[in-house]
């Protein structure tokens, strides 16, 4: 950036939640708009068996929507101060699962086989329970929480039967809606296991939104960010 003569150079203001700074609400949803072409193109014009670099692609993708949903629960919660509203996040259970819902009605599946509906669906009420109910305490302390459940859901990620499962124990309760004919309990803990760490990393980046844009900033000759 040059400023005209004598004048002092711009400085940016960060504002994640508007069209400005580093993953900012434009960049996210171009971000989750290109994501969602690659899905499509993967599950109606990749030939099965798919070849081995689709298959990392999807996963890629997968894991980054997971990213999202960290660092957008906790941007938003860092924004502003959460109160719990039981019609908010009904809200946006509903906005989830509405697609998957009458995709499920029209070909006669289960909803649960559309297993990233639920994944998205379980980490988005984690966060806002935490940002809400949770409001207590610090935000490092609440990434701090997400972070040893990560831990514990990620134990016997082989799914030994000889060996403890925290993630067995944790979502049995839920086996009625997590499981169906054509997918059984151990696929799911497969799906819930396999990136249960991306949600981290996006409340982590969240977290330290400020100091990252600040580095990057400074990387490319910019002012640094001017709080307020």
């Amino acid at each position: 950036l040059t400023s005209p003569p004598n004048q002092p150079p711009p400085q940016l203001r960060p504002n994640p939640q508007g069209r400005d700074g580093m993953l900012n609400l434009c960049q996210t949803d171009e971000w989750k708009g290109v994501m969602q072409l690659c899905l499509l193109y993967y599950h109606y014009l990749v030939p099965s068996p798919q070849p081995l670099f689709s298959y990392i692609l999807a996963r890629i993708i997968v894991a980054a929507f997971l990213f999202q949903t960290g660092y957008g629960r906790t941007m938003s919660a860092l924004a502003k101060t959460s109160n719990f509203n039981a019609r908010a996040i009904l809200t946006i259970i509903l906005r989830l699962n509405l697609l998957t819902l009458v995709l499920a009605m029209a070909t006669n599946r289960s909803w649960n086989d559309y297993y990233f509906t639920p994944l998205v669906t379980f980490w988005t009420i984690v966060f806002y329970l935490l940002h809400t109910v949770g409001v207590w305490l610090c935000p490092r302390t609440r990434v701090v929480v997400v972070g040893v459940l990560c831990v514990l859901l990620s134990m016997n990620a082989r799914r030994d039967p000889e060996q403890f499962s925290f993630a067995a124990l944790f979502f049995s309760p839920l086996k009625p809606i997590l499981t169906s004919k054509s997918t059984p309990f151990d696929t799911w803990l497969f799906r819930s296991q396999l990136d249960c760490f991306s949600p981290l990393m996006g409340a982590v980046v969240a977290l330290n939104h400020e100091k990252i844009s600040y580095a990057l900033a400074r990387s490319e000759g910019i002012p640094a960010w001017r709080k307020g």
